[in-house]
């Protein structure tokens, strides 16, 4: 008779959950139905639009931003070439002054040697 009274023990168990669990489902329900309420009620069609706006004002800036950089690029890469014309002149003109130095310099020290011939 123990198994029995076990089983009857659980089914009354069982069945004394149901209202609680009928309870736990209706309140979900309820949930739901006001969730889908809000939804419905809200205004997206509107917000869709005021989105849709915002997305195309900031592709406008940032084709501007674009544009603005392309423009920078290519300024800076002619900054560039001129600068590397400058500093070529300016290597030139060092290499330059540095010959006519080292000339006089050879001159200056062959003088004497030049001078110690000529007059022998």
């Amino acid at each position: 008779m123990g198994v029995i009274e076990d089983i009857q023990r659980m089914a009354v168990h069982q069945f004394d959950s149901l209202p609680l669990r009928v309870n736990t489902l209706e309140q979900e329900v309820h949930t739901h139905a006001h969730r889908l309420d809000a939804l419905e009620s809200e205004r997206l069609p509107h917000r869709i639009g005021a989105v849709e706006i915002n997305v195309a004002q900031i592709r406008g800036e940032v084709s501007e931003i674009k544009d603005i950089t392309r423009g920078m690029g290519k300024d800076m890469s002619d900054g560039i070439s001129r600068l590397e014309e400058q500093q070529a002149k300016a290597s030139s003109y060092y290499k330059g002054v540095l010959a006519v130095f080292a000339a006089l310099y050879a001159a200056v020290q062959l003088l004497p040697s030049i001078l110690h011939l000529v007059t022998k």
